[in-house]
């Protein structure tokens, strides 16, 4: 029992040291009720882990997907995947897939090279992506 106690005791002391961590990088002035301590440094962990995943998990049929954009910006696209040799494996791999993730580290990236590329503006790749 005395071995679980101890164990405890390190995470707590580990997990209080990260939140006291985060709690430094608050902005000065800030509300001290924005504080955490070690549990709800676990909990806010936790919580962005499974909305990562939540995010992740969410999908469209591919077809779906695009008909989010309009003709003027999948004719857009489409004029610039001819000189884009990243932009055309991009939408292959996208276009291949039977559903599209929309949180993906892929989808997102490539939704983010758009806007970069002037070919969407932001609001559209939020609306898009039901952000």
């Amino acid at each position: 029992m005395n071995h679980t106690i101890v164990t405890d005791s390190v995470q707590d002391k580990a997990l209080q040291k990260l939140a006291e961590k985060h709690n430094a990088g608050l902005p000065a002035g800030h509300d001290p009720a924005h504080e955490i301590d070690g549990r709800g440094y676990l909990q806010m962990v936790i919580g962005q882990a499974l909305t990562s995943y939540v995010a992740q998990a969410l999908s469209i049929p591919s077809a779906q997907f695009v008909l989010r954009f309009t003709p003027a910006e999948i004719g857009a696209i489409m004029s610039a995947r001819q000189q884009s040799t990243q932009l055309d494996a991009y939408l292959h791999e996208l276009t291949a897939a039977p559903l599209v993730y929309t949180g993906s580290t892929l989808v997102r990236s490539g939704m983010a090279s758009l806007v970069q590329a002037g070919l969407l503006t932001q609001a559209r790749h939020d609306e898009i992506l039901d952000i």
